[in-house]
């Protein structure tokens, strides 16, 4: 889950793993916010990073889902992939490539 502002700028990211502590303790529902559980600084992509360099940068953060920021300076939240995503559209250009280097296209 991302955790943004009202300008939809990205504050943070919640897991479930996150919530584990907080999960089955109901003594703070009426006062715990998901910026009190947010991870600060999440990672993110850029919509202009290339396949390769975002699957190392999930597998490097060992996350599923990244934010898509339209830029590290603003932080403003465009979209966001999931890791089965890259790696089916990765997959997709490799095919691709093959089936043109085999005269297939």
């Amino acid at each position: 889950m991302f955790v943004v502002d009202s300008s939809g700028t990205l504050n943070g990211t919640i897991t479930l793993s996150d919530l584990s502590e907080f999960a089955f303790d109901t003594s703070h529902d009426a006062t715990l916010h998901a910026e009190d559980v947010a991870r600060l600084n999440p990672p993110v992509l850029e919509p202009h990073v290339i396949l390769e360099k975002a699957i190392a940068r999930m597998n490097a953060v060992h996350e599923e889902h990244i934010a898509v920021v339209r830029n590290d300076t603003t932080m403003e939240v465009v979209g966001f992939v999931h890791q089965l995503d890259v790696m089916d559209a990765y997959n997709n250009v490799i095919r691709q490539a093959h089936a043109t280097e085999r005269g297939e296209d």
